[in-house]
């Protein structure tokens, strides 16, 4: 039977996506490839993508995405609600990393 963790990393790692300025590492692409083959299920696929302009890519994703968003002033963090709930609060919503434990 397949463990939650195991799901976990099979889904998780079908498609990476290296973009920022750790993406300009030399030979970070080939690495990462080597590393995912080495701990992923025999045969499973998966496909790592290098960002077409790394130092820019997250802010224009960001900046699609809200143009898009009909709905983006509500996905917003106010100042008082990050003063209360600290740095650390994230809100799930459709465009948050959801929180899985890896604890067994």
């Amino acid at each position: 039977s397949t463990s939650p963790i195991d799901l976990a990393v099979v889904l998780c790692c079908q498609n990476v996506f290296i973009t920022g300025g750790v993406s300009q590492v030399p030979r970070l692409k080939s690495r990462l490839e080597r590393e995912l083959l080495a701990m992923r299920p025999y045969q499973s696929t998966f496909k790592v993508t290098l960002g077409e302009n790394p130092q820019l890519d997250a802010w224009f994703g960001a900046k699609e995405f809200a143009v898009a968003e009909a709905d983006f002033p509500s996905l917003l963090t106010s100042r008082s609600e990050y003063q209360e709930k600290g740095a650390e609060y994230l809100r799930e919503h459709l465009a948050s990393n959801v929180y899985v434990s890896r604890a067994k």
